[in-house]
């Protein structure tokens, strides 16, 4: 239930940072969203330091026995915080749309997926590892606000605006320069509010139907996120680090296949392709990883970095072309 607070106000909350991020650029938009993360992450540390005051008791068939603390509600608050303000993913993915080409458009959603792989394979490992000292999570919790104060930085001090600024002249404000020199400006046209309501968006070619494999892509992934740690530890008998291990593991096969893999496949094969046989080996994946068998899960595991490698940067280049320029 926890876990589902994230998604369930991102959905509310990525829109409207989508919308923002075209009016007022994706950098600021980039910075809010990050700062969102941050606040979350120190709200995070709260709920594991404050006493575990309890609130009351549930025991039911259907939702399980668990208690409610406060320290529990203000967890539930830091994941609803992050998730209205979850929008640097999606943000980022446009940021990567407005410097990208036709040409180059598939291997630039490689890299970006090469290096969410790279994060995947530091962050269970780094994870697991802090997280077995005798302070359990709160190492990990600090090292992640530590980690988005980096990224903070980074967009702030680094990062470049990639969406041109529309010319919204000022011809009241007299400047003197103005009676000596020649101001040259690039004009733009300016899009209506309405051109990108969230009706008039779905009603483009093609995108309602993206937006479907979208939704039922992420559907089977909240599955296995969720479940197959629960299965790993109480089935596989692993620890917390073995499963850190496992998704690192995943992480490093995924960024052979979205680096030098899909470099070569992507002048040969059709995105279009790419999608569809990346999905099909993930079928396969989702068959195997309910195993009882450690070698099992590994080769499953072989299967999902296969798939989700070819699959995801294909369809995220598809998603970019369709809505046009």
């Amino acid at each position: 239930m926890v876990g589902s607070v994230y998604p369930a106000f991102q959905f509310f909350g990525a829109p409207i940072l989508g919308r923002w991020s075209d009016t007022f650029g994706r950098r600021k938009i980039l910075f809010l969203s990050q700062a969102g993360t941050l606040a979350a992450w120190i709200i995070f540390m709260v709920a594991l330091v404050i006493p575990q005051t309890q609130l009351m008791t549930f025991e039911q068939t259907l939702i399980g026995s668990f208690t409610l603390t406060i320290p529990l509600i203000i967890l539930a608050f830091a994941r609803a915080l992050d998730g209205v303000t979850g929008g640097n993913i999606s943000v980022a993915n446009a940021y990567l749309s407005d410097i990208s080409t036709d040409d180059n458009r598939k291997a630039n959603y490689g890299k970006m997926a090469m290096s969410s792989s790279m994060g995947f394979i530091l962050g269970p490992a780094l994870a697991g590892l802090l997280g077995a000292t005798i302070l359990g999570e709160i190492i990990p919790v600090g090292v992640a606000i530590l980690i988005s104060m980096v990224a903070l930085w980074v967009i702030w001090f680094k990062l470049p605006e990639s969406k041109t600024d529309l010319v919204q002249p000022d011809l009241k404000k007299f400047k003197l320069r103005k009676l000596f020199a020649t101001e040259q400006k690039e004009c733009y046209d300016v899009e209506s509010e309405d051109k990108r309501s969230i009706s008039s968006v779905l009603k483009m070619p093609n995108i309602a139907f993206l937006v479907l494999i979208d939704f039922l892509t992420f559907f089977g992934f909240s599955f296995f996120y969720v479940s197959f740690p629960r299965h790993a530890l109480k089935v596989l008998q692993w620890s917390a680090f073995e499963v850190g291990i496992f998704f690192s593991v995943m992480s490093g096969l995924m960024i052979l296949v979205q680096g030098p893999l899909l470099s070569v496949l992507s002048d040969k094969v059709t995105d279009e392709r790419l999608v569809t046989f990346g999905s099909f080996l993930l079928v396969i994946n989702f068959i195997l990883i309910g195993s009882e068998s450690v070698t099992t899960a590994y080769i499953a595991l072989v299967f999902f970095a296969l798939g989700n490698g070819l699959m995801w940067p294909s369809y995220l280049s598809i998603l970019s072309k369709s809505a046009g320029k």
